[in-house]
């Protein structure tokens, strides 16, 4: 029991939030980010607020992923070749995103795809979860004559997209701009079973970002509930990523024993990255029991840890069909093995969540338990696009 009671204190907290598919168990994440960089984002985002949006992404990135970045407009330039990320890594990442721009003259939307999706297509490997994260605030514009601009948003739609997606690879996409070519960009995601997002303004850039990260990266969350979370013994290291206004006051972080920690206190253990808009804190081995924050509630405040102990989700589509059948089912695994002790499930409560930002009351589904299978499942037509939260 002394195993079984380990676990629980662990899967009281485990959550997942999900915006679609999590990627395959056991398979390789790489993310590629294709960034903007035409004359127009001069206004679009007149504060160049895709430094701290590409630094977020980068900083989240799981070790052991591969990641690359490309800036584009009348040619593509890699600011990262595709490697396995590391702490180096996102180093040489946050400190390369500085670069981005608002200098170019075209938006070469064709041409940036080709270059960075090209080993992908000559190298292929089914066991790779290849994800491209596309930000454009505008239409497809090689060139000033538009007969070669539409020839080239031809090629995308009907020879690469249809190529890339028979390879598996994953679209997600960012308008910045209602100018933007809306249809081409949910024809590239949608195709793909990808994401796509249209933000109103820059600085809502960060949270566009970071849920394309979630599609990408399926990472493991705890609920933050009135300001707290609670930690779990098996936790080695969390990421804490608060949103907040021009005029919150100062995040400060409290510990189980009681202390306090602020932007000014950065060692070995805790890392603090502030930018305009969001904070990041990452803890090393934190301390077992209940943290809380000072931060104003926002939905898109996380919790990001890292753990053997996983909540593993069947992929659920990214695009859905208001009033169409959901069937979720998720299951429990060590070690990217699955948890298959009937002692241990059968003691176990599962739910999922369902809301959406048009209703206030989201709707809870119990989970049952399939034994057969040791895992937790249930069907619900859904009268909305959901957002799913499941907790064991």
């Amino acid at each position: 029991m002394g195993k079984l009671s380990k676990y629980l204190a662990l899967l009281i907290v485990v959550s997942v939030s999900s915006f679609g598919p999590c990627a395959a168990a056991g398979s390789k994440l790489d993310v590629r980010l294709l960034i903007d960089v035409s004359g127009s984002m001069k206004t679009n985002d007149p504060e160049n607020v895709r430094i701290p949006a590409v630094g977020l992404v980068a900083e989240l990135m799981p070790p052991g992923a591969t990641a690359g970045i490309w800036m584009f407009a009348e040619r593509v330039e890699q600011l990262m070749a595709p490697r396995e990320v590391d702490s180096q890594w996102k180093k040489s990442a946050s400190k390369l995103s500085k670069k981005i721009h608002s200098g170019g003259q075209f938006t070469g939307i064709e041409a940036a795809i080709s270059q960075s999706t090209r080993t992908w297509l000559s190298d292929p490997d089914s066991d790779r979860a290849m994800h491209l994260i596309l930000l454009t605030d505008g239409v497809v514009d090689a060139a000033k004559d538009a007969v070669i601009n539409a020839q080239s948003r031809d090629r995308i739609l009907n020879s690469m997209l249809a190529q890339l997606a028979q390879s598996g690879v994953k679209i997600h996409t960012v308008a910045l701009s209602e100018n933007a070519d809306r249809e081409l960009l949910t024809s590239l995601a949608e195709t793909t079973a990808a994401w796509s997002e249209q933000v109103d303004d820059a600085a809502s850039l960060q949270r566009a970002f970071l849920h394309m990260f979630e599609q990408a990266a399926s990472p493991d969350s705890l609920p933050l509930n009135d300001k707290q979370f609670e930690v779990d013994s098996s936790i080695s290291e969390m990421s804490l990523l608060i949103f907040h206004s021009p005029s919150a006051e100062p995040l400060q972080l409290t510990s189980p024993t009681g202390e306090v920690f602020d932007a000014g206190h950065v060692n070995g253990e805790l890392q603090w990255r502030v930018e305009d808009g969001y904070e990041l804190v990452t803890v090393t081995a934190p301390k077992v029991g209940t943290w809380q924050i000072n931060a104003d509630p926002d939905p898109d405040n996380r919790v990001l840890i890292v753990t053997d102990v996983k909540l593993a989700v069947r992929p659920l589509p990214s695009n859905f069909v208001v009033n169409d059948s959901l069937t979720i089912d998720a299951g429990l695994t060590e070690q990217g093995t699955p948890i298959v002790r009937e002692d241990f499930l059968k003691i176990l409560n599962a739910r999922a969540e369902i809301s959406n930002s048009e209703k206030s009351n989201p709707i809870e589904i119990p989970l049952t338990l399939d034994e057969a299978h040791a895992s937790f499942s249930a069907k619900r037509v859904v009268d909305c696009k959901p957002v799913i939260t499941i907790t064991s």
